[in-house]
């Protein structure tokens, strides 16, 4: 699925597919591991946040913008 989104523009391709879908397993199983720890930090308008964040990591970047 990220493969393809990479090959339509939709998800960034300057990282491998795999390391993004390796990535995005581990920020699920974080999640689902501190939720019942730390059940405030996932509050609705919290994990619209984090989705959106998530989504954010994946997207494409403008040409001629660099992160970091």
């Amino acid at each position: 699925m990220l493969e393809s989104g990479q090959a339509q523009g939709v998800i960034r391709a300057d990282i491998p597919a795999d390391l993004l879908a390796d990535q995005v397993c581990a920020m699920g199983d974080g999640w689902t591991m501190m939720f019942p720890v730390e059940p405030e930090g996932f509050r609705r308008g919290r994990i619209h946040d984090l989705v959106n964040a998530a989504i954010a990591m994946l997207t494409p970047q403008a040409r001629g913008t660099r992160t970091g």
